[in-house]
């Protein structure tokens, strides 16, 4: 059996990472640091999406406020 097979893997590249250089994920997994910075840096931000069936700001600006005047007499 060779001392290779005692090294952890890389939970990003599977290569063996040696443990006086190696570094843990989030969920604290054996990786890389280079690997581990490439993955950070390569993540795209996530980006918030409205929902189509809740008012945007413009339609909430055009509701009179409670207890003011109506917008039209009645007759």
């Amino acid at each position: 059996m060779s001392h290779e097979a005692w090294r952890p893997h890389c939970a990003i590249c599977q290569q063996s990472v040696d443990l006086t250089e190696s570094k843990a994920d989030e969920y604290g997994r054996a990786v890389h640091e280079n690997c581990y910075v490439s993955k950070l840096v390569s993540k795209k931000p996530r980006r918030f999406t409205v929902r189509s069936d809740t008012p945007t700001r413009a339609a909430v600006a055009t509701v009179p406020p409670m207890g003011g005047r109506p917008l039209s007499k009645c007759v």
